[in-house]
């Protein structure tokens, strides 16, 4: 996965790793002409930032989760950082709730800005069901790689999923 790096104030990796997903049809780019890296700066936050390129190719593959642990998630561990935040717009947001649902214990936290939540057909069952209470209550089987309803799933207490749970998820 292509990556934009915007190294924080320290000489060596900053504790903290700041990994910014774009929305479908965004470029990583845009996070730095909109501001967003200007606006981390301009507040001192001590914290080493990534923009991965995590294109819409990604998603349909299905390989996004897998390719932000081992490209990012798995390298910032082994050379130290302590903390590591995924920040995403759209379907950015949605990866990096996807990321929490499977992987949430090698993450520290999510910020979803606007994030796509599933297909219209998902969206339907759930509401069908009579909400996502409701619908969690159903247990509808899925596919074993069907990311939209398992970041649904991730908002019951109940739920393991794969991954440990994020702390604050869905709160």
């Amino acid at each position: 996965m292509d990556l934009l790096r915007s190294p924080g104030p320290c000489t060596a990796p900053a504790p903290v790793l700041l990994v910014m997903l774009p929305g479908a049809y965004s470029r990583p780019q845009e996070f730095i002409d909109e501001g967003f890296v200007a606006a981390v700066r301009g507040r001192g936050v001590a914290a080493d930032i990534v923009i991965a390129d995590a294109h819409l190719g990604y998603f349909t593959e299905r390989s996004v989760i897998t390719r932000l642990r081992e490209d990012i998630v798995l390298p910032a561990r082994a050379q130290g950082v302590q903390r590591i935040w995924l920040v995403g717009i759209s379907l950015g947001a949605f990866g990096a709730l996807g990321y929490g649902a499977r992987q949430g214990a090698e993450i520290d936290g999510i910020v979803a800005l606007a994030p796509f939540l599933g297909r219209p057909s998902v969206l339907k069952e759930i509401e069908d069901d009579g909400g996502p209470t409701a619908w969690l209550r159903q247990r509808h089987a899925h596919d074993i790689d069907d990311l939209e309803r398992e970041v649904w799933e991730c908002g019951d207490d109940t739920t393991a999923g794969r991954g440990a749970r994020v702390p604050g998820f869905w709160t």
